[in-house]
């Protein structure tokens, strides 16, 4: 085991050799034995261990019998069957879920199309020819009086 491996080992697990992993356990107290600087490392984390635990507030004594008490009676009941789906038939399910889709694209064509067709309406609705199709059918209109 090398420096690094330890103290990243230290900085994960604490300075108390009984919450070190099994596997790495006998590795790293042969590794504090033969190198006594790693003490100093120890000492700060078991300093930060300290600080960290007296900043926890205890647990009631009663919150395990509480939370396993829950746990089995959330266990114990019935869970409820699944709601009905939204659409009862599958003739209407199929009618009406393309129904949007449809509508959108039909709404999305009739934009294109007048786009499309805007310059060749405002060509044909040119003021000189209005003014003709205008006197042309008021014309009619006062003729019809």
């Amino acid at each position: 085991m090398d420096k690094n491996t330890f103290m990243e080992l230290v900085a994960t697990y604490g300075s108390n050799p009984s919450h070190w992993h099994d596997d790495n356990r006998q590795a790293m107290l042969a590794y504090l034995k033969a190198n006594p600087e790693t003490s100093a490392l120890i000492a700060q984390e078991a300093a930060l261990d300290k600080f960290l635990s007296a900043r926890l507030p205890e647990a009631p004594a009663h919150l395990e019998t509480l939370v396993l008490n829950e746990m089995a009676l959330a266990l114990s009941t019935k869970q409820a069957k699944p709601s009905a789906p939204a659409f009862p038939s599958t003739f209407w399910k199929q009618f009406f879920q393309p129904l949007p889709i449809s509508m959108g694209l039909g709404l999305a064509s009739i934009c294109l199309a007048g786009v499309l067709s805007a310059p060749l309406i405002a060509d044909i609705l040119n003021p000189p020819y209005m003014v003709v199709v205008i006197d042309t059918i008021a014309g009619d209109i006062l003729l019809l009086n």
